[in-house]
C-alpha cells in the first residue's frame, strides 16, 4: 500500500511588489490581456491561474532579493527570466530584450521602493540650499562586523553636521571611510 500527498503552496507575495511588477510589464496589448486575466471579467470567469501564478511567483522571488537588499542586474536576470519567459510576448526566443528591458524595470522599481528613493529624491535639502557635495549609498564593514548596510548620506556645503555614537561604534572608521573615498 503506497500512499502519495500532494502539497500545494499557495504564494501570496507583497502587494506592493505584484503592483510594481505589473507596472513594468511592457506597454502593449501583453498588459492589457494580462491585466484582464488577472481580475475577474465583466462575465464572472475566474482569471487566468497560470498567468496569475506565474507573476505571483515571480514576484515572490523579487521580494526575496529586495529583503537581501540584492540589486545586482544579473541576479534579477538569472532568477526572473525563466519565469518570466512563460507568459505571452516576454519568451527569450521572441524578444530576449523585452525581458531583459521589464525585469530591469521592475528590479529599479522596488531598488527605489525598498531604498525609499520614490521619485520624490529632490527632498527637503533643496529648501536648505547649499551645494550638494555628498549623495551616496553605500555599506561600511569592519573587522568582519556590518557597521552599515546600504546607508545613504548625503551632505550639502555651508551645513553642519553631528556624528553620534557610542565608543567602538565606528564613528572613527566611517570618517576614514569617506576621506578615503
Amino acid at each position: 500500500f503506497i500512499l502519495f500527498f500532494t502539497m500545494v503552496v499557495v504564494l501570496d507575495p507583497p502587494e506592493s511588489t505584484l503592483r510594481l511588477l505589473r507596472s513594468s510589464l511592457p506597454p502593449s496589448d501583453l498588459a492589457e490581456e494580462t491585466a484582464k486575466k488577472l481580475s475577474l471579467s465583466e462575465n464572472g470567469e475566474s482569471p487566468d491561474e497560470d498567468a496569475l501564478e506565474v507573476l505571483s511567483y515571480v514576484a515572490s522571488l523579487a521580494s526575496a532579493l529586495v529583503t537581501s537588499n540584492d540589486f545586482d542586474p544579473s541576479v534579477w536576470t538569472e532568477s526572473l527570466s525563466p519565469y518570466l519567459a512563460t507568459l505571452p510576448r516576454l519568451r527569450y526566443n521572441d524578444e530576449p530584450a523585452l525581458a531583459e528591458e521589464t525585469i530591469e524595470k521592475f528590479r529599479v522599481a522596488c531598488e527605489k521602493e525598498a531604498t525609499g528613493d520614490g521619485g520624490d529624491s529632490e527632498d527637503e535639502g533643496d529648501d536648505f540650499g547649499g551645494e550638494e557635495i555628498c549623495n551616496v549609498r553605500f555599506s561600511l564593514a569592519y573587522g568582519g562586523k556590518i557597521l552599515l548596510h546600504q546607508t545613504k548620506l548625503r551632505l550639502r556645503r555651508g551645513h553642519i553636521y553631528a556624528l553620534v555614537g557610542q565608543n567602538g561604534a565606528g564613528k572613527t572608521t566611517l570618517m576614514t571611510a569617506i576621506n578615503n573615498g
